[in-house]
């Protein structure tokens, strides 16, 4: 599962390929989420479930929120 942003969502993709001459995962839109997380089915033209390609410098890196607990216990 990879992360990306598009259109202020952010939008999380199921991966079924990787082509790595061109640094592209294709996958199916598994989510679209807005930053606090509710969940929509479509965002402009973009539709849970469509096929998208994903360049590897487009992803996001997303930080779990478990990984803020974790840390404040650290402290």
């Amino acid at each position: 599962m990879l992360s990306a942003r598009y259109q202020g969502r952010i939008v999380r993709v199921k991966v079924e390929a990787y082509r790595e001459e061109d640094a592209v995962s294709i996958g199916s839109v598994a989510a679209i989420l807005d930053q606090r997380g509710h969940r929509f089915q479509s965002h402009q033209n973009l539709n849970v479930g469509d096929m998208v390609r994903l360049p590897d410098d487009k992803r996001a890196i997303e930080r779990w929120e478990e990984d803020e607990d974790e840390d404040e216990e650290k402290e």
